[in-house]
């Protein structure tokens, strides 16, 4: 895409050329309740000629939530009112112009009750975004009634979505007369654990003759309207699928599939007839290793976006499977698979977490002749062959409790995924539940100079980081974690971490000493992947040599900090996953 790798802006060189950038020239503001109610003045104030909005809610006060929104409303009531009245022709007043495009909610926000008191200054809106993490109601009509404009809809909780009302007005569903019907932007549609009403929703699909992309995920029941308390009506799936296919334009992308218990008539292989060429699958676990390993073999991997739905944990032993599905699928740019928890002996190719006591037995995978390689030793062969990935969401499991394997665990992970995965962009690595006990263990893997999080400033392109989920208390040294940013390079802080460094001599001396044994036994035997640099994939000696590399070129003095240099969003075990500038993150965590 043109102009992809624009990261700055210069605007007040002239009017003519701010509003030829305008449209590419989309300033964030975002706002996180977990930070100090003080701060939300300074925020708002920012929203005029802001072009996306970004809002998270912890749902720990209600009472101090809804103040908050009130003063959202107010400020966006006196932007909506100021380019109504379009005073003035300033520079200034020519920036302070543009509109809202983008929204984003997330967490506990109560949509029923917030978003109508904001609809009508919404007109401008292009994208509406929702990852909540609750139940919800909306009532769309006023919605699409107000935001003509919009292209893009997300809509997506952990709980239950209740869509009331007809999705369009009767006045927009007329034909003829002086009330033609109205054929709206969308581009866009994903619903996740929604209820609609199946009828109002066809019909609103046919005045959608820009949409490209339909996503309706683990659907839940229909409510019904005489009997509240009865579960549910189901969906009526082949007249769904039927009205899908007649519908007078092509969908690039198509998903649907039902809440955990309601069957769906053959969902993956339903929606390769639906788009038969797409390049982008949304594959339910129970199909992944039949339906999506058979497709596979059958046809050209054409597949650029893959994003897996899982809904029970007792689903997740598709694992070795994706493994596989990755390491022959080279023209993947963008998958997400947080549900899918991915063990780390897959990635693990010089077997340095392979013990008797960690060694899983080998066991046949669903679907398949074969069975899956039950170490990382035997896994070598095996590297993932989607090397342009540009964006990644994925969950790692827990591999081994024993303390001496926990760090190279995230050395890994993180050395793996810097290597494998060099042009990343966007990358968001979970960890699975755990319980009390396994606190600190988490702490130390993920956050520890040892644990190689630095690996990942290997990633030159990156823009977003997210580490993690949920606010949680993070225990951890400054030296852990200053190497992100250029203070930590500079006096006090860059002698502390040599120090520390200097002190893992014994290890990288006794870790160079195995690394000769099993070289030798192996009789030379070289990476099988060339050119990926892997020989210290999960050794300390990788942490030391990046965190040399990094000193010697702030030494230089080249630009600065050498981390990320496009960086804008960084969030480590944080509430909100909007992220915030890398300094800003680092003097959350570190205080």
């Amino acid at each position: 895409m043109l102009f992809d790798t624009l990261r700055t802006t210069v605007a007040p060189v002239c009017r003519a050329w701010y509003q030829a950038i305008r449209d590419r020239f989309i300033r964030d503001v975002a706002w996180d309740d977990a930070r100090k109610d003080k701060e939300l003045s300074k925020v708002l104030a920012g929203i005029p000629g802001a072009g996306r909005l970004l809002w998270h809610a912890h749902g720990t006060n209600g009472d101090l939530a809804m103040e908050q929104w009130t003063k959202l409303q107010s400020a966006l009531s006196r932007d909506y009112n100021r380019r109504q009245r379009g005073q003035g022709h300033s520079m200034r007043r020519l920036m302070l112009d543009s509109p809202l495009l983008q929204l984003e909610l997330s967490g506990s926000v109560d949509i029923a009750n917030c978003l109508p008191r904001i609809h009508k200054y919404l007109g401008s809106l292009t994208c509406l975004k929702l990852f909540l993490s609750r139940d919800c109601t909306i009532d769309v009509e006023p919605l699409f009634r107000d935001c003509l404009g919009l292209e893009v809809v997300h809509l997506e909780t952990t709980g239950f979505l209740e869509t009331v009302g007809e999705w369009v007005s009767t006045a927009q569903q007329a034909v003829g007369g002086a009330h033609p019907p109205i054929q709206l932007q969308l581009q866009t549609l994903v619903l996740w654990n929604a209820s609609v009403h199946q009828a109002g929703f066809e019909r609103f699909l046919t005045m959608t003759p820009r949409l490209r992309r339909l996503k309706c995920t683990s659907m839940q029941l229909q409510r019904s309207e005489s009997l509240y308390w009865d579960r549910g009506i189901a969906y009526d799936q082949a007249h769904f699928y039927q009205h899908v296919v007649a519908l007078p334009y092509r969908l690039e992308s198509f998903h649907l599939s039902f809440e955990d218990g309601l069957p769906a008539i053959s969902g993956f292989s339903k929606s390769l007839r639906v788009c038969p060429v797409s390049s982008e699958w949304t594959v339910d676990t129970l199909d992944l290793p039949l339906s999506m390993m058979m497709v596979l073999q059958d046809q050209p991997n054409h597949v650029t976006t893959l994003e897996l739905v899982c809904y029970s944990h007792s689903e997740r032993s598709t694992q070795s499977v994706l493994h596989r599905y990755l390491c022959q699928a080279p023209h993947l740019l963008h998958l997400r698979a947080r549900n899918i928890i991915l063990p780390v002996a897959e990635l693990d190719i010089h077997g340095l977490l392979t013990t008797p006591s960690t060694e899983p037995a080998v066991t046949p995978t669903p679907g398949t002749d074969t069975v899956p390689s039950p170490s990382g030793a035997a896994a070598a062969a095996a590297v993932w062959a989607c090397r342009r990935l540009r964006s990644l969401q994925v969950t790692f499991g827990w591999g081994s409790r024993e303390s001496s394997l926990v760090l190279v665990q995230s050395r890994v992970i993180f050395g793996y995924i810097s290597r494998v995965c060099s042009e990343l962009k966007e990358l968001t690595i979970y960890r699975p539940e755990s319980s009390e006990d396994d606190v600190d263990e988490a702490r130390s893997t993920w956050l520890d100079l040892k644990g190689g999080l630095c690996l990942l400033s290997r990633l030159e392109h990156l823009e977003r980081l997210q580490i993690g989920s949920g606010l949680k208390e993070i225990g951890c040294e400054r030296v852990d974690l200053d190497w992100m940013v250029r203070s930590g390079f500079v006096g006090v802080r860059r002698y502390v971490r040599v120090l520390e460094i200097s002190n893992w001599y014994g290890e990288l001396l006794e870790e160079r000493e195995l690394m000769d044994v099993d070289e030798l036994t192996a009789g030379g035997r070289k990476n099988r992947e060339d050119g990926l640099e892997l020989r210290y994939l999960g050794r300390l000696q990788d942490v030391a040599t990046r965190l040399e590399e990094l000193d010697a070129v702030d030494v230089v003095g080249v630009g600065g900090s050498r981390c990320w240099p496009l960086l804008s969003r960084l969030s480590i075990d944080c509430g909100s996953e909007f992220g915030r500038q890398p300094e800003r993150e680092l003097q959350r965590i570190l205080g």
